[in-house]
């Protein structure tokens, strides 16, 4: 048994069974939450815990064909909740053997997340098996998982706060799926790459291939897409500096993301519950790593108003909240206007 922990912005309600082969055996992952209630009773997403049990010779075996394999549960939940996860890590390998007596454990040290909550979305099971089911049961599933992970990796370097990255790496996904599109099209629409030709409106002398990229995969949008490439090509290959690059990558990031996920949720089937579900997702969760940072505004009662600046006390307590319709994890705060100053001397709050 390896148990692994990951840094995750979706939680899971419900522990969930996850299993599929790896070198003609099978590996089953259990998945939960890890909900702290330690601060105030309240229960907070922390970490994704997947516990993975597989036949190996011993523990190194067993852990090494398990973290080979731990980010398949993950990516697909990724995708469809579209949030990031960071890359499991190795908690705890338990060696089950029931014919020896001893047996070998052992365990790392891993930081877990405590203070403020951060932003996170619901594990929809059934969505993360239609988008798994859409990437790895594609013909050219080796191209669409690697294309997915690029996508992930996308919205690690966006919670990261660098945009450039994120563009980077959306283009890695363009780049590996553009002849599978390509062929999907020419397949589905039965047409020679002649007619191709008309219906994009390129000349007899122009290289077909960069087309699928804009026309199948950014969907036409010419600014996006020229930004999104000058952007990456200048990142990756050094033809623009970096501060010309980064105005691209914030100006165009979001759309990218936006077309690059289209893109792969197209290759499958998908049921109209779940497909409900993984739209509600369509705008990216990148939020930057949580703080206990807040700020709004507090209105002081009359007798403060004064040339003194009162003090003030700031009472915090970790909730649920809402926003923009969906539920998340953030802090609600009340302050409280005190007549004491900052010294602990108290003071007539009428003067000055």
């Amino acid at each position: 048994m390896v148990v692994l922990v990951s840094q995750a912005q979706f939680y899971i309600e419900k522990t969930q069974v996850i299993y599929f082969g790896l070198e003609g055996r099978m590996v089953f992952f259990h998945l939960w939450t890890h909900w702290d209630t330690s601060a105030t009773g309240v229960r907070i997403p922390r970490e994704v815990v997947l516990q993975g049990f597989f036949y190996a010779k011993d523990i190194d075996d067993a852990a090494y064909a398990i973290g080979r394999c731990a980010d398949q549960p993950l990516f697909s939940a990724a995708l469809a909740t579209n949030a990031y996860y960071a890359r499991p890590k190795e908690f705890i390998v338990v060696d089950l053997d029931r014919s020896r007596r001893r047996r070998q454990v052992r365990g790392n040290a891993i930081a877990i997340a405590r203070g403020a909550a951060h932003d996170c979305r619901r594990f929809d099971y059934d969505a993360s098996k239609a988008t798994a089911a859409a990437i790895c049961m594609d013909p050219h599933h080796a191209i669409t998982t690697y294309a997915a992970q690029n996508y992930t990796q996308a919205l690690a370097a966006l919670r990261n706060g660098s945009t450039i990255m994120c563009v980077a790496h959306c283009f890695i996904a363009v780049e590996a799926l553009k002849p599978v599109v390509l062929e999907r099209y020419i397949r589905g629409t039965g047409k020679a790459l002649e007619h191709i030709r008309n219906d994009w409106n390129l000349k007899r002398t122009s290289n077909v291939e960069p087309a699928p990229r804009l026309m199948l995969i950014f969907q036409g949008d010419e600014k996006t897409y020229e930004d999104a490439k000058v952007a990456s090509d200048g990142f990756e290959h050094g033809s623009k500096i970096y501060r010309e690059t980064v105005p691209l990558a914030d100006e165009c990031y979001e759309l990218t993301l936006h077309y690059v996920r289209d893109a792969l949720l197209s290759f499958g089937e998908i049921d109209d519950d779940s497909l409900v579900a993984i739209q509600r997702c369509n705008i990216p969760l990148t939020g930057r790593e949580p703080s206990s940072t807040i700020s709004s505004f507090t209105e002081a009662p009359g007798d403060f108003i004064s040339g003194r600046h009162p003090a003030v006390a700031a009472l915090y307590e970790t909730s649920f909240m809402s926003t923009y319709g969906e539920e998340c994890m953030a802090l609600r705060f009340r302050v409280a206007w005190s007549e004491d100053d900052p010294t602990g001397n108290r003071r007539d709050p009428r003067k000055g």
